[in-house]
């Protein structure tokens, strides 16, 4: 039996330290904590994006490569976003935002954990 995929529920994101994972969404995009489900666990959303984070897992070794589950976030400006995490001196995956078709862009980013994070948007 093949079960069809309706939706996106919301983000999980599994992190070793809460405070600086928790900084890193909302400078970069707009997370707002709405609850705490226990220690080291938040609730909020991104945009329209519900989202948990959770803390005191293990970080994995990064590699581009590396088998991964990914969700692909989309933004308004991936151009905006990589300058930014430039700025900041942030670790990203590409060197810079890939064009995709006219007007798309895709780039890669690490958040502090370590997750790759695949971003889709316009210039």
């Amino acid at each position: 039996m093949t079960v069809q995929i309706k939706d996106l529920k919301f983000l999980l994101i599994y992190v070793d330290e809460l405070e600086l994972c928790q900084a890193y969404y909302e400078k970069y995009f707009g997370f707002e904590k709405t609850a705490e489900f226990g220690p080291g666990e938040i609730y909020g959303k991104a945009g329209d994006i519900e989202m948990w984070i959770g803390a005191g897992y293990q970080k994995n070794e990064l590699a581009e490569k590396s088998v991964r589950a990914s969700v692909m976030i989309g933004v308004d400006s991936v151009g905006a976003l990589f300058e930014q995490l430039k700025v900041d001196n942030q670790p990203m995956i590409h060197d810079q935002p890939n064009a995709m078709q006219p007007g798309t862009f895709w780039l890669q980013v690490v958040d502090p954990a370590g997750n790759i994070l695949d971003i889709l948007g316009g210039e």
